[in-house]
């Protein structure tokens, strides 16, 4: 199958579980945005690295199936929140081996196994070679748009989409302090500790110690996204402190990746 032939069964499956909810076809929707754009993302990666052609092709294909187990998933259970309903990636995995649309593909393995992984708090040590690299591009170019995403939702006035912010509460003076403490120890925060806003936007900048490439790295400086999520931070000082070093931390991988 051509790479246009995937993107059609791809749209074509989306639009199937889309018609099975037609009440809230918003948030699904959404998804098969972020999808065409994590694959977008994914070949400038890969082309930014200087991959191989089938080693490229598998990159596109694992981001454009990343997410394929979604629709699924919120039509069943009307949420993301894979702790309320299902591992997606590990679901995904499921829907295309049934499916054998990856049939013939030379990376099928690999490409399976990084959207099995892509979710992942990281990317276990064991793996390494290819494989790691074509894990490395999904999950990069995965945070790139969501980056996008979440700047859409969380700067805007109003309620936000509780489908898009995995149902954390808006409480514009809260947070949790478990979120700051990571931020500012210098490690990748994790969504087990959500419970408000404030704690997801904080999180999302934390980010900048799990992007692979310095094309990634880059992209985050430069889009301004988390720049721009962040600025909605309420004045307090725990909260501001964090801020502050993450956008130190992005701003100098990101500016130093541009002056090479």
């Amino acid at each position: 199958m051509s790479l246009f032939q995937y993107e059609q069964w791809f749209l074509s499956r989306a639009e199937r579980e889309c018609a099975a909810s037609p009440q809230d076809q918003a948030p699904m929707h959404l998804k098969i945005q972020h999808t065409l754009a994590v694959r977008d993302i994914a070949r400038h990666i890969a082309q930014a690295e200087g991959f191989s052609e089938p080693l490229a092709r598998a990159a596109e294909l694992a981001a454009l199936f990343h997410d394929v187990a979604r629709f699924e998933q919120y039509v069943r259970f009307h949420t993301f929140k894979d702790s309320l309903s299902f591992n997606h990636a590990l679901r995904g995995t499921q829907i295309l081996k049934a499916s054998g649309v990856l049939q013939g593909e030379a990376y099928a393995s690999y490409i399976l196994a990084a959207i099995a992984m892509h979710n992942r708090y990281a990317i276990p040590p064991h793996i390494q070679g290819e494989l790691r690299l074509l894990a490395a591009v999904v999950r990069d170019a995965d945070k790139l748009d969501i980056l996008r995403v979440m700047r859409e939702h969380l700067c805007c006035a109003g309620a936000k989409s509780e489908a898009v912010v995995l149902g954390v509460k808006d409480e514009p003076q809260l947070f949790s302090p478990i979120i700051v403490e990571t931020a500012l120890a210098g490690k990748l925060a994790s969504y087990a500790d959500l419970h408000y806003v404030n704690d997801f936007r904080l999180l999302l900048g934390t980010w900048i110690h799990d992007l692979h490439f310095s094309y990634s790295r880059q992209r985050l400086c430069e889009d301004g996204h988390v720049h721009r999520i962040m600025e909605e931070l309420p004045d307090l000082d725990p909260l501001q402190k964090a801020r502050r070093h993450l956008l130190c931390l992005i701003q100098r991988s990101g500016c130093s990746v541009g002056k090479t």
